[in-house]
């Protein structure tokens, strides 16, 4: 299973994490699995991430964005259900067990994102 997961949410994400997941089209299976691999690039949410490297390959610049320019990273996920129970292409939604924070870094994190990461940009 390839989970997109965007690049502000990647801390505390682990290889050999516990990944839920369901997709549209079976929400009644939960398939288990863990994290295999977390890939060293980031794409943009729309863009399939082969269809990014045969560009890369071909030393293509035609990049075509549709819809957000949400940047995510794939995660590579190994599961023990049959292939049967997975079809390519398949959406859905995962759950990556990233740990546990309190709830005040729930609230203040994104603010504190904000200031340490675009407010830094506008300094000199």
């Amino acid at each position: 299973i390839r989970v997109m997961v965007p690049e502000e949410l990647m801390g505390g994400i682990v290889t050999g994490a516990a990944v839920r997941a369901r997709s549209w089209a079976a929400p009644d299976t939960l398939v288990q699995g863990r994290v295999a691999e977390i890939l060293p690039v980031a794409v943009t949410r729309n863009e399939d991430l082969l269809q990014q490297a045969e560009r890369e390959q071909q030393g293509s610049m035609n990049l075509v964005k549709v819809g957000s320019d949400q940047r995510v990273v794939p995660i590579l996920v190994e599961t023990d259900e049959p292939a049967s129970a997975l079809a390519s292409g398949l959406t859905g939604y995962a759950k990556i067990d990233a740990g546990t924070r309190s709830l005040g870094y729930a609230l203040f994190h994104p603010g504190v994102r904000f200031v340490r990461v675009t407010v830094w940009s506008w300094l000199p």
